[in-house]
Parts: C-alpha cells; sequence; structure tokens
C-alpha cells in the first residue's frame, strides 16, 4: 500500500511539473505570438512584461515577475516547433497547437536556455 501511495504521489508530482511547464510555453507563445506579432524582439516587449507582471501578480500571487515572463517568453523561442522538429511533439488541442513534450523541471529549462548553440542545447 505504501509503494502504490508513493507511486501515485511520484505521479501527481510528474503530471503538475508537465502542466505548469507547459503553461510557461503557452505564456512565451502568447507574448510572442499575439503581443509582438510572431516577431522575436518588439520594441514594446518591456512594457508588455511589465503590465503583464503586475496583472498577473494581484491575481495569482508570484512566480509571475517581469523576469519569469521575459524567461517564459525566451523558453517558447528556445523550444518552439519550427526550431524542435527532431522533439516528440504532445497535441494540445485544447489550445489547438502541438507543442513540445517537456520531460525535465523547469529549473533545467532555464539553464538550458542560456545555452545560444542549439546542438550544445540539445
Amino acid at each position: 500500500v505504501a509503494t502504490l501511495i508513493e507511486s501515485a504521489r511520484h505521479a501527481v508530482l510528474r503530471t503538475t511539473n508537465v502542466t505548469m511547464i507547459t503553461t510557461y510555453f503557452l505564456i512565451g507563445r502568447q507574448i510572442v505570438e499575439q503581443e509582438q506579432s510572431g516577431k522575436v524582439r518588439a520594441e514594446y516587449a518591456k512594457s508588455i512584461l511589465k503590465n503583464w507582471s503586475k496583472t498577473l501578480k494581484e491575481r495569482f500571487g508570484k512566480g509571475f515577475s517581469e523576469d519569469n515572463l521575459g524567461n517564459m517568453r525566451r523558453f517558447y523561442l528556445m523550444y518552439s516547433i519550427s526550431e524542435n522538429t527532431s522533439r516528440k511533439l504532445v497535441d494540445d488541442s485544447q489550445n489547438n497547437l502541438k507543442i513540445p513534450e517537456f520531460k525535465i523541471g523547469w529549473s533545467h529549462y532555464l539553464l538550458l536556455c542560456r545555452i545560444k548553440n542549439t546542438e550544445e542545447r540539445r
């Protein structure tokens, strides 16, 4: 019974982690595709992040600083499907798109996003 409970707890944590990372990826997508019209850099990107940060922190609390939203934006740019066609894709019918399958923790992705060389990052 203890093994079953431990296994279930591990599965819940893994599912929660993947859901959080997928959400961060989709937030980054929203910033780039909707707010920046698909451009890698936008003149007003800083003001977007500042406004979103204020609104999201008021509604959801910590975790949505300008820096973290910038990380989400960078994460999307680095792990978007166009740059990672070799990765396994997951059909996200709720958001009507296919997204990469994420298997490691957010802090690991943050470290990987600092690596400029695509091959080295893979």
